[in-house]
């Protein structure tokens, strides 16, 4: 939310998969910015949808890294060539994707192997990180730009240190222990394959 209010304003426009959950959508409304939302997943029907517009038009490109009522992963690749093509910044909501995504756990951009593919990156403690709070990742000037001009930055408390250390520990305990990301895999498809074998009948 806070990273889209900040950057986005009134004449602006967001292309937005239209999947993206409650936080992300917040953000549209706050920026003042034209929403224009995309198929899921659909990068043939988002690139349609971008030619309609002036090139002359500020444009950001908003995608989660895994999408938090189906589970999908975001076609990054598409997504940045999609970007590139037309000069369009890219945000990547890492809420769900940081510590399950990925062989080491750290998101999109190590699950595609594509390092820097996002312009921003924003994530939460709350999560994988099991503490409070979240972080922000981009260019320097991007950064230093959304701590004068965010809302939740201006008009929030900073991260406790405890909070900050529980995060950091779990972060630790992640890159030393690769193996329970693959476990976590493991899990999700051990789970997902029983649920579809199990025989369900609504009760009459």
């Amino acid at each position: 939310m806070s990273v889209i209010q900040a950057l986005a304003v009134k004449g602006d426009i967001i292309f937005a998969d239209q999947f993206c959950h409650a936080s992300l959508r917040s953000g549209f409304t706050l920026s003042g910015a034209q929403i224009v939302f995309f198929k899921h997943n659909n990068f043939k029907d988002c690139e349609q949808k971008i030619k309609k517009f002036s090139s002359k038009v500020k444009k950001f490109m908003v995608i989660e890294s895994v999408y938090s009522m189906d589970g999908n992963i975001g076609n990054l690749p598409l997504a940045r060539a999609l970007c590139d093509k037309y000069k369009i910044m890219l945000i990547c909501d890492e809420a769900h994707g940081m510590g399950s995504l990925g062989k080491t756990g750290h998101g999109i951009e190590e699950f595609y192997n594509m390092p820097g593919a996002c312009d921003v990156i924003c994530g939460t403690f709350s999560k994988s990180l099991a503490s409070v709070g979240g972080y922000i990742t981009g260019k320097d000037e991007v950064i230093q730009y959304m701590e004068f001009f965010s809302q939740g930055n201006m008009f929030s408390a900073p991260c406790s240190a405890y909070h900050a250390g529980a995060a950091l520990a779990c972060i630790e305990k992640i890159e030393k222990h690769p193996e329970l990301v693959t476990k976590l895999h493991a899990n999700a498809t051990y789970f997902r394959n029983k649920l579809e074998n199990v025989s369900w009948k609504p009760e009459t």
